[in-house]
């Protein structure tokens, strides 16, 4: 099935809400963002704007590494997997594996993307840079709401504990307490997860500007042409709502759709809701995170804005 297909689908099963007078259609299954080559060729150009990676990208490399021996003695020395989730180049697992190289460690590579291409370039900048302890690799391609499901599938008899990565603020795209409950159900003792995330400081909903930029939109327009619409029959924009930001198109121009042979009309006016973005304060996060695991690490920056959550089954 088509990603069109699959969407087209979800609006005729769902239909439209309605708000402040117009009509509402919701997309924000994340998976749907990464379900083409295209898709993931605009995230990774989206990983690589310059604004994203000073943000989100930059602080969390240096926190790897300024913490690298804190992360060292929080993994032990048996063999795990290394549990890139949503990567794109394997970078963040590259700090990581640098402070491990002097150590006689076994490790699998295990990259996750949401497109098949994202795993595959990551593997293959890990295995450029020749780590020693890197003794196999096993690619993954999961669904979003699949990735819970990775540490108890991936683990076996030789490879029996789990270090996951997420980073990139993914972790602002999911609803976080069901998240990390699932998570934590799938994870066994002696494994950790470590989170990349922003911390918000001030009011929650603030700096709105920010989401409408248009390498967000670079990103998210190609979901909506992979629908049927053009760039000038849309329009992007970003707003608060339900304490979270949300991220939408509004259409130009009316529009008839099919699918299966079922048509779906469209409006001049109405709004397609793409994604939303969750933004959590310090005292939010530890608490949620204090509920699925026995041990939680805060790693700050300088200014207290970003850190790596480093939680332990």
């Amino acid at each position: 099935m088509s990603v069109k297909d699959l969407i087209l689908k979800e609006f005729v099963k769902n239909g439209y809400s309605r708000k402040a007078g117009k009509r509402e259609w919701v997309i924000t299954n994340p998976t749907l963002l990464f379900a083409t080559s295209e898709l993931a060729k605009a995230y990774v150009k989206f990983n690589e704007f310059k604004l994203y990676r000073s943000a989100v990208v930059e602080p969390e490399l240096f926190l790897i590494k300024k913490n690298a021996s804190l992360l060292r003695k929080s993994i032990g020395y048996e063999p795990f997997n290394l549990i890139d989730l949503s990567s794109v180049t394997g970078e963040h697992a590259s700090a990581f594996l640098t402070s491990l190289n002097q150590d006689r460690i076994s490790i699998r590579y295990c990259p996750v993307g949401m497109h098949p291409s994202l795993c595959k370039k990551a593997a293959a900048n890990i295995h450029s840079r020749r780590f020693q302890n890197i003794v196999s690799y096993k690619l993954e391609t999961s669904h979003f709401e699949d990735l819970v499901d990775l540490p108890s599938r991936l683990r076996n008899a030789k490879f029996q504990r789990n270090v996951i990565f997420l980073m990139g603020s993914v972790l602002a795209s999911f609803e976080l307490n069901d998240f990390l409950f699932q998570m934590s159900r799938n994870m066994f003792p002696g494994d950790a997860i470590v989170m990349g995330n922003g911390l918000r400081k001030g009011p929650r909903l603030v700096h709105i500007d920010t989401y409408r930029r248009s390498f967000f939109n670079s990103w998210f327009i190609n979901i909506i042409k992979e629908l049927g619409f053009s760039e000038h029959e849309v329009t992007y924009d970003a707003r608060f709502g339900n304490q979270r930001v949300e991220c939408f198109y509004t259409l130009t121009t009316d529009k008839i759709l099919t699918n299966k042979g079922k048509k779906i009309e469209f409006k001049k006016g109405d709004e397609i809701r793409v994604a939303v973005i969750y933004k959590y304060y310090e005292s939010e996060l530890r608490k949620i995170c204090k509920r699925y695991f026995s041990r939680v690490d805060f790693l700050k920056d300088s200014k207290d804005e970003y850190c790596l959550i480093v939680c332990r089954k």
